[in-house]
Parts: C-alpha cells; sequence; structure tokens
C-alpha cells in the first residue's frame, strides 16, 4: 500500500505538467508541407447566437442573438418578448456593440468596402438599408429592392445592390442613393465590373443566337447604355464568384468537432496531426475571409480562435514531444492500474492470460489497455527484491517504449 500511495502522489504531479502540453499539442495540425495551430479562444458573445457572418476583410463578425429570459423573471412574471437584436464585434478593439438596425431584419449581408452591411427583413413592409459599421451611421432607403441579383460582395466590383427586371436594372449604394436604369432589349446583365464619375460597367449577355458575351456600359451624363462584346472565356472568368477561398475545413467526429486543411488527400501520410479540436459537434463554424480565425458556437456562446502558420518542422517536434509524453502517461496510468488491481488482490499481480479484462476496471479509457504490453506475467509483489528496476510492461511511442516499472515509475527507452 505504501507502494501505490507514492505512485499515486507521483502521477498527480506528473498528470498537470503533461495535460498543459497535450492541450497545446491537440490545437495543432496540417501536413507535410504546410502546419498550423488553434489559439485559446476567446468568447465574443453568450446567448443564443445565429447567422453569424464576417465582413470581406475579417475586422469585423454580425451575429444575430437571442437572449433568453431569467429563471427568476419567469417565476416573477416580468418576462419581455424574446428579441433577437443584431450585433457586430470588432476583432481589433475586441467589442461587441449592439447594431441599431430594426428590429424586423432578418438579414444582414457584408458589402466588399470592408465597413458597410446590407440589411433587409422578411415582409416587402421591412425597411432596407445600410449601416456602418465603423461609424455606427444607419441610412434607410425608401427604394425597395426585390430581385436582389446582385450583393455587393466582389472586391473589384463596385459596392452597389443590384436588382434587375426585364427592362430594368435598379443601383443602391451604401449612401442610400438610388438610380434606375433602363436595359436595352435582348441584354441579360450579370454583376457591375466597375465605375467612375461618368460610367458604369456591367458584365452582360446579348440574348442572340448564338448568344455573345460582353459589357454593358452606362453613361451617368446622357443615361444612355451600350453594349460590347467580349471574349466569351474573359466575361466567363469574369462571372465566376472571385471571394478569397478558406484554407479550412471541419468535420464532425462523434460528440466532437475538428478543423482541418481542405482538401487532404485520404491516403496522406504524414508524422503531423492532420486536425485540432475545435469543440462540440456542429458548433456552426465559420471560418474567416483571410483564414485567420474560426467562429463558432460552444456552450451557449460565440466563441473566435486565432489560426496561426506554424513552422513545419517545429511542428513535427512538438507533435513528435506530444506523442512521446502521451506514451509516457499512458504507460504510467496502466501501471498504476495494474498495481491497485494488485492491492485489491492480496498484492498479487495478474497472470498473463486475461489480464486485460481483469484490469479494464480500474483503467478510465480501455485503449490504454490494448496498447500497453504486459511483460510481467503475473505474481505477488512482495517476491519482487528491486520494484524500481522490474519491468512491469511497456507503451510504445515515436521511436522508443515507455517502460513502467513495479514500483509505478515510467522510464523512456529509445529504440536501438
Amino acid at each position: 500500500m505504501i507502494v501505490l500511495m507514492m505512485v499515486m502522489k507521483r502521477v498527480a504531479v506528473l498528470t498537470g505538467l503533461i495535460l498543459c502540453s497535450l492541450i497545446r499539442a491537440q490545437d495543432m495540425f496540417g501536413d507535410n508541407k504546410n502546419s498550423f495551430v488553434l489559439l485559446p479562444a476567446e468568447v465574443i458573445s453568450s446567448g443564443v447566437v445565429s447567422n453569424i457572418e464576417f465582413s470581406s476583410n475579417g475586422q469585423f463578425i454580425t451575429f444575430q442573438r437571442k437572449d433568453i429570459a431569467t429563471f427568476e423573471s419567469s417565476l416573477l412574471g416580468q418576462e419581455k418578448p424574446i428579441r433577437s437584436p443584431w450585433f457586430r464585434y470588432d476583432r481589433k478593439s475586441k467589442t461587441s456593440i449592439k447594431m441599431p438596425v430594426p428590429e424586423t431584419t432578418d438579414e444582414v449581408i457584408a458589402l466588399a468596402d470592408n465597413q458597410s452591411i446590407f440589411f433587409s427583413g422578411a415582409d416587402s413592409n421591412d425597411p432596407q438599408g445600410f449601416l456602418n459599421l465603423r461609424t455606427g451611421a444607419l441610412v434607410k432607403t425608401t427604394f425597395k429592392l426585390e430581385n436582389i441579383r446582385y450583393l455587393g460582395y466582389h472586391a473589384d466590383a463596385p459596392y452597389f445592390i443590384v436588382s434587375v427586371n426585364e427592362s430594368t436594372i435598379a443601383l443602391m449604394r451604401p449612401n442610400g442613393q438610388s438610380l434606375s436604369i433602363a436595359v436595352p432589349r435582348k441584354v441579360q446583365v450579370f454583376r457591375p465590373l466597375a465605375s467612375d464619375s461618368s460610367t458604369i460597367t456591367f458584365m452582360a449577355m446579348l440574348k442572340d443566337f448564338p448568344s455573345k458575351f460582353g459589357h454593358l456600359v452606362y453613361r451617368t451624363g446622357d443615361g444612355t447604355s451600350s453594349f460590347t462584346e467580349k471574349p466569351r472565356e474573359e466575361v466567363q472568368k469574369q462571372m465566376q464568384f472571385d471571394n478569397p477561398r478558406s484554407k479550412f475545413w471541419f468535420e464532425n467526429v462523434g460528440d466532437l468537432a475538428f478543423v482541418k486543411l481542405m482538401d487532404l488527400p485520404k491516403n496522406l501520410k504524414t508524422d503531423l496531426p492532420t486536425r485540432a479540436k475545435l469543440g462540440t459537434a456542429n458548433c456552426n463554424p465559420k471560418f474567416g475571409p483571410m483564414s485567420d480565425c474560426v467562429a463558432y458556437e460552444d456552450a451557449g456562446a460565440l466563441l473566435i480562435r486565432e489560426i496561426k502558420p506554424l513552422d513545419v518542422e517545429l511542428a513535427r517536434k512538438l507533435a513528435a514531444k506530444a506523442a512521446k509524453t502521451k506514451a509516457m502517461l499512458d504507460a504510467k496510468n496502466t501501471a498504476l492500474s495494474l498495481i491497485i488491481y494488485a492491492s485489491d488482490m492480496d498484492d498479487v499481480l495478474p497472470g498473463a492470460e486475461g489480464w486485460e479484462a481483469k484490469v479494464k476496471p480500474y483503467c478510465k479509457d480501455e485503449a490504454l489497455v490494448r496498447n500497453f504490453n504486459y511483460t510481467y506475467r503475473g505474481g505477488n509483489m512482495a517476491s519482487i527484491e528491486n520494484p524500481s528496476t522490474t519491468e512491469l510492461g511497456f507503451t510504445v511511442g515515436p521511436g522508443g517504449r515507455a517502460v513502467a516499472y513495479c514500483d509505478g515509475h515510467v522510464k523512456w527507452i529509445p529504440d536501438a
């Protein structure tokens, strides 16, 4: 029993030190060419959140939050109607404020000017408009846009909201100015490409047979428009959605969600962790447009974690160190389980036959037993002359094995 108490004291100290390194190791992921680390989470908001969106440069995060009535207010009959106000979080100042958009707003869209959003409601009578995320300036528009085709999300195009019907293009700018443009017959308009003080240029198609692709140029001076044919390949390339694609993706495994690199080969062989634990499954992660962070929901809060690149060789060393540390901890915990079992059996260790089933009830994780090579093969611990040099068994790790001895201590033995 004295040996058992000494072992348990050592394990308590060692476990605290090892868990710190394991947490860091669990935050690394990559492949053979790139590696990254998830920094600790920061809380953006409590409450039930939804509709998480980043501004186009990633500085701002907009979201909707539904506050839950407290138990005390429910008992006293003081509950207020549950609202879902909108908020914006500034990653630079790390502050979150309520946005002054109408309560009927059910959608906000970030525009490519990095500071404006367009808001609208589901009902045709709900107001539409713009909000400047930096200044808080609100502009409600009197001109109602329907059949919206373009929402100002392309960084290389003007920051218009565009709706189109058969004969008219309706434009709205973040300052609230609106413009109606007549569409020439047989011309189908797509998204805007550029604008200056005298013209606005759109991608367009002439609905002849065969179809002709090109640009529609509207002249603000006289209000006229003209179509210019362009190579089909050029226009089709411009039509592609050109927002930057995130480097990362996530996957749910059991009750947990993990972050990993996008498009990893199925049979990738690497000595780096290919995924890092993010949070609970179905946490609705949203990656920043610059692939430098991820916002997600967890335990009733909106969290954000920065994603930083990590030197691949350093990541390999950290991963190997973490794997070695884990093997040491696993061997120690399995050895402790064997010693506790023996203390319940008059200090007799189990034999080689069926030892796993006997020791499993003493282990929190069955995998520890499966990965442990039991070499002592049973007997009375009182007969061991030197417990500190008598091998109990080992767990294999990278480049060696963690050997546990009958007094409970563990030693790393490198491969020959």
